[in-house]
């Protein structure tokens, strides 16, 4: 890991431009409050954790570059609960924003981060810390659903119903389809099973009918608790 004064390049600031944390916010407001709440830049390599589960994070991260994974330890390997891209903030994965972390949370690629100190945040009284801590507050909360319906995947047992709660939580196209991750390798850690079983439940649902695969794209043809 390294810790680095912050480099105002031109990447960094379009992240954050687009990162929900700052929306709302001018160009030249981000620079202020970047300054002001005493930011900096922290790198982590491949396989690094960023936090390990029970450890404090004190700090409102904003992914720069890479991927961060939230993991959850176990016995047969971790199980991936969710994936942070550039311009998120994984807070959501810690219990009420900053405290003791429930999962390890890891570089799954080279990564960079803003990190933005909570305690000058919450010291902070004027309306653009008011604005950035409104947007940190709503992001948690959007994402609160999500994590919790990753959590109830989790639950389930056998693997159709856990691979049904699954794919509601994944991104969505207009037309009702779903977007599935890049390899069946993640998508089988992300529901912590066998990559085999995962691919035997996959064909036995496209012959049954149930769905239609193609490449990434997953479309649910019968969407009813008896085909699951």
């Amino acid at each position: 890991m390294g810790s680095e004064a912050l480099r105002f390049n031109e990447k960094t600031m379009r992240v954050l431009q687009r990162s929900a944390v700052f929306s709302g916010f001018a160009l030249e407001n981000i620079d202020k409050v970047i300054i002001e709440a005493g930011a900096y830049e922290l790198t982590f390599q491949e396989g690094e954790f960023i936090r390990r589960q029970g450890e404090k994070l004190d700090f409102y991260p904003i992914v720069i570059t890479g991927i961060v994974q939230a993991e959850m330890p176990r016995d047969s390997g971790p199980m991936i609960v969710e994936r942070f891209m550039p311009g998120e903030s994984f807070a959501e994965a810690i219990p009420k924003g900053v405290g003791i972390c429930p999962v390890n949370i890891v570089a799954s690629q080279d990564v960079r981060l803003v990190a933005i100190p909570a305690a000058n945040v919450r010291s902070e009284e004027s309306p653009l810390f008011e604005r950035l801590s409104k947007n940190i507050a709503g992001e948690m909360s959007k994402k609160v659903g999500r994590l919790t319906a990753k959590l109830s995947m989790l639950s389930e047992t056998r693997i159709r119903p856990r691979l049904m709660k699954y794919v509601k939580t994944l991104p969505s196209r207009k037309d009702g389809s779903y977007i599935l991750p890049e390899t069946r390798r993640d998508m089988a850690a992300e529901m912590g099973v066998h990559e085999k079983a995962l691919l035997r439940e996959l064909r036995l649902l496209q012959e049954e009918g149930i769905i239609a695969l193609d490449g990434r794209r997953l479309e649910v043809l019968r969407d009813d608790e008896i085909c699951w």
